[in-house]
């Protein structure tokens, strides 16, 4: 007789999982007519190209930087701006000393760089320096991609056609640059973008003027991703300027912005960052100390520093012969890996709460029940106190739930459980050492 006639043995093998919110994957969000869908997935710059992204766009050139860097993104989303932008940024001049040559550098399409430069004469005024500045700026074959107009006190560059490109760096003599495009409202834009994938988490844009940057500040604050826009403006490092990007972004007081200044903006120093940082394990790493392949640091003067810092800027300088990323934080103040750690907690904690409770066919609302869901949250944290994520601190971890008693019989007729409450500490990182020493001789 077959023993299967006496016990019979069933097993039901239960791999249900639930897809992983996307904390690693960046989207680039860029104006294009290469593909009617609002946002899709790439591996890979080639495959970006193939489908219709040429070389000379921004979007190629933002993803570019991005992808330099070894360990490299598995994957990003390029979204779609359906409202194309006139970029337009002001040259200023404020120095008029004879034999002073105002100078500027336009980074067009491609990653051509094209010089311009004039030079004060005896009796130049302001108004007479941006005639010159203008007249340079036609003559040369920049001109081919941008317009420059005499504007009495400054010059005004506008890009010839909607979604043209243009960097300005290598400022001399005193000029200026401002980035003063308009928003065409890009934030409905993005709204679009959210409703048709989700599953991003990252986000960076192709334009730098701070009327978008404002825009897209506001719209990321209300959404669980990170914004890393990348800004030029000249403004940002004067300390006395209260008009700036960085200024009015730190006056909002925004935990889900990581602005960075660079001085070539077109070099996208933000995408490069994201590149990095996201190829790393969510509030593993601090933002600090992080070379970017491919990115030229910046010259920077301990006052323009300074006022970066007290605008909580972020940078990209020289340090000891190697590239470094500064201070790695939001426009509050707030740690960018603190913000990436917590919403990488969160959205694990309810997807093992989750999984728990779809694994069983019930789970009794009595203390056992209580106790089991207690210990679910309670190893969640342990897996984020533990290596790869060594975000909290094990010791500092103190779940509660509430007795059976205790839990308001309303609660119990919706078969909600409720007050189960947690706290811990994130370990942080140390970014600066006083060290102070003596030897007696």
């Amino acid at each position: 007789m077959d023993i299967s006639q006496i016990v019979d043995v069933q097993i039901d093998v239960k791999s249900a999982s639930l897809s992983r919110a996307a904390f690693n994957v960046p989207l680039f969000a860029g104006y294009h007519t290469a593909w009617p869908e609002l946002v899709r997935t790439f591996s890979s710059i080639d495959d970006l190209a193939t489908a219709g992204i040429t070389s000379s766009h921004a979007i190629y050139q933002g993803v570019a930087a991005m992808l330099r860097l070894f360990p490299r993104l598995g994957s990003f989303k390029v979204g779609k701006l359906t409202t194309g932008r006139t970029v337009l940024k002001s040259l200023t001049p404020t120095i008029i000393t004879p034999g002073s040559a105002q100078k500027v550098s336009f980074r067009l399409p491609g990653g051509v760089k094209v010089a311009v430069s004039t030079t004060n004469g005896a009796s130049d005024t302001i108004a007479t320096i941006v005639a010159a500045l203008t007249a340079a700026i036609q003559a040369s074959t920049a001109a081919s991609y941008l317009t420059a107009t005499d504007s009495g006190t400054h010059v005004t560059i506008t890009g010839d056609s909607a979604g043209t490109m243009f960097g300005i760096s290598d400022l001399g003599g005193g000029l200026l640059v401002r980035d003063v495009t308009v928003d065409p409202g890009i934030a409905a834009d993005l709204d679009a973008i959210r409703a048709f994938d989700k599953k991003w988490y990252g986000l960076l844009i192709d334009t730098h003027g701070k009327e978008e940057i404002l825009a897209v500040a506001a719209w990321a604050e209300l959404k669980p991703v990170l914004f890393v826009p990348t800004t030029g403006d000249s403004d940002c490092l004067d300390p006395n300027d209260t008009a700036n990007v960085l200024h009015e972004l730190d006056a909002l007081a925004y935990h889900r912005t990581i602005p960075m200044w660079r001085r070539d903006p077109l070099s996208y120093g933000g995408a490069a960052w994201v590149g990095r940082m996201f190829a790393k394990m969510p509030g593993a790493a601090s933002w600090q100390d992080k070379d970017l392949t491919g990115q030229e640091k910046d010259v920077l003067s301990d006052g323009e520093i300074g006022a970066l810092r007290a605008k909580h800027g972020n940078f990209y300088v020289d340090v000891g012969g190697l590239g470094a990323t500064f201070e790695g934080w939001a426009s509050s103040g707030r740690f960018a890996d603190i913000t990436h750690g917590v919403d990488d907690l969160a959205s694990k904690m309810a997807e093992d709460i989750y999984l728990w409770k779809r694994s069983l066919d019930k789970i009794d609302y009595d203390e056992d029940g209580i106790s089991a869901a207690k210990g679910v949250v309670r190893k969640t944290l342990l897996g984020f106190a533990r290596r790869p994520r060594n975000f909290i601190i094990e010791d500092t971890i103190d779940v509660l739930a509430p007795t059976l008693a205790e839990i308001d019989p309303t609660d119990r007729t919706n078969r909600v459980l409720n007050q189960i409450t947690w706290t811990a500490e994130a370990r942080g990182a140390i970014h600066k050492f006083t060290i102070r020493g003596s030897i007696a001789a």
